[in-house]
């Protein structure tokens, strides 16, 4: 029964693996998903799985094999046990070829999902495919640690317009993890779904109690992710591959602050510019407050972003020393969010600007530099300026703050210069107050070629 099986309708790329289909087919109803139909048995039971032979469905007579792909459509609301037998082993020539869901009418309910222990996801060719084709936002998700090892192009994770796939527990492997659009795709880390934790250690090694993980060399974007946790990613690049990529930053329960996503050593922000169109159209988001925090020994010594920050997004930069840098290039963020430096460079250049910023912290060491011609429109909220920071502002720029402090102690309200100030470096001006001239009229304000009597018209 293998075939040459197009995947392509689910994930949008033109992928071909030999595989078998296997449909989940249990039959015993489960308690916690009782009221919404839904059914659960053992994976390793070759019983509660069948294939499609023409147009009927007939109980397999084996497992599935490395490379098959299982499908759970529409006939049943499903919830499989560990453990998945046939997809957990070492051997490397065994693993899941791919998971769809498909079909209509997925429960609505946050207690679904598709459940197991540890997963083998085998890559051949063209690579594996866990993917939702159903526009649905509440499903399906998936606990399982997975790890993704052979010799594919990546893990695709995938998702219809108005679906969602959700990922839960670790993944890792020596393969980079894709993600497609048009639908969203969630990683979640297993505590954020059953409590939030009161405190953290921005030096974690992966999550709240360090044994979920997501450890791959590179997450591919075209589509939208969304990171809920605070997984320290290290020697990981995030890419973004299209003008559709979208890295959501956010949380899984209440107290937000203790959700960010941080990149850690060896970590860093990367694009592939063929792919892009320059139209600054990728973008990092937050729905609801969430930070991206770029710490220790990034990968590179220079991250540079052509896209845009959204929705309430928020960066930190906190590299181990001050000669990293992350640039801002050419795009125009209207995240209501903060830019943080807590040490090296945040540059804008090429025309990038911040329209909305609800603050601005620069700490003893950061530098903010925006370039000539880059800062159109500029507004930074509150500034926060500690002894030792700085603000390079090029010719011809300025910025505008609502307000701001200098070391704890409250700035006057009027424009800053090279001249009045020692943390404004550069020839541009840096305006602080809500009743000061407007921080794109500094050039007629300051004129100072007016003739000494003006001509009385006779």
């Amino acid at each position: 029964m293998k075939s040459w099986k197009m995947l392509a309708v689910v994930c949008g790329l033109t992928l071909c693996v030999e595989a078998t289909d296997y449909y989940w087919t249990a039959t015993v109803a489960d308690s916690s998903i009782a009221n919404s139909g839904g059914k659960s048995g053992n994976s390793g039971a070759v019983t509660n799985w069948s294939v499609k032979v023409g147009d009927s469905y007939e109980v397999a007579t084996q497992l599935p094999q490395g490379g098959d792909v299982i499908i759970f459509d529409n006939r049943l609301y499903t919830k499989a046990f560990a453990p998945m037998t046939a997809f957990n082993n070492a051997n490397k020539d065994t693993g899941l070829g791919g998971m769809i869901f498909t079909g209509t009418g997925y429960v609505k309910n946050s207690n679904w999902a598709i459940v197991w222990g540890d997963a083998l996801l085998y890559l051949s060719g063209a690579g594996g495919i866990f993917s939702n084709n159903v526009a649905d936002t509440t499903g399906p998700m998936v606990w399982a640690n997975l790890n993704i090892v052979g010799t594919g192009e990546g893990a695709i994770f995938g998702s219809v317009a108005g679906g969602t796939y959700s990922q839960v527990r670790t993944v890792k492997g020596t393969a980079p993890l894709i993600v497609n659009g048009p639908g969203l795709v969630r990683l979640i880390e297993y505590n954020s779904q059953s409590s939030a934790p009161t405190s953290h250690d921005p030096n974690m090694s992966f999550s709240y109690y360090n044994n979920y993980s997501l450890q791959v060399p590179e997450i591919i974007l075209r589509g939208e992710a969304d990171i809920r946790c605070w997984w320290k990613l290290t020697n990981t690049v995030v890419r973004f591959d299209a003008d559709a990529a979208k890295l959501t930053v956010g949380y899984q329960k209440a107290n937000a602050g203790y959700h960010d996503l941080y990149l850690g050593d060896g970590a860093s922000i990367a694009e592939t510019t063929a792919n892009l169109t320059g139209q600054h159209r990728h973008a990092i988001n937050a729905a609801t407050a969430g930070t991206l925090h770029i710490k220790n020994t990034p990968g590179v010594t220079v991250q540079t972003f052509t896209g845009k920050m959204t929705g309430v997004a928020s960066l930190d930069f906190d590299p181990a020393s001050a000669g990293y840098s992350f640039v801002f290039s050419g795009g125009t963020s209207d995240t209501t969010g903060a830019l943080i430096v807590s040490n090296g460079t945040v540059r804008l250049s090429d025309g990038a600007t911040f329209t909305q910023l609800s603050g601005v912290t620069v700490a003893a060491g950061g530098t903010l530099k925006v370039d000539n011609g880059s800062g159109a429109g500029f507004r930074g909220g509150a500034l926060t300026l500690a002894s030792g920071g700085t603000i390079d502002v090029g010719t011809g720029a300025s910025l505008a703050f609502s307000s701001g402090t200098l070391g704890g102690a409250a700035l006057a309200e009027k424009i800053y210069t090279k001249d009045n100030s020692d943390w404004v470096t550069g020839d541009g001006t840096v305006v602080v107050g809500s009743n000061v001239w407007p921080a794109d009229k500094t050039d007629i304000w300051n004129r100072d070629d007016y003739p000494a009597a003006l001509p009385t018209g006779e």
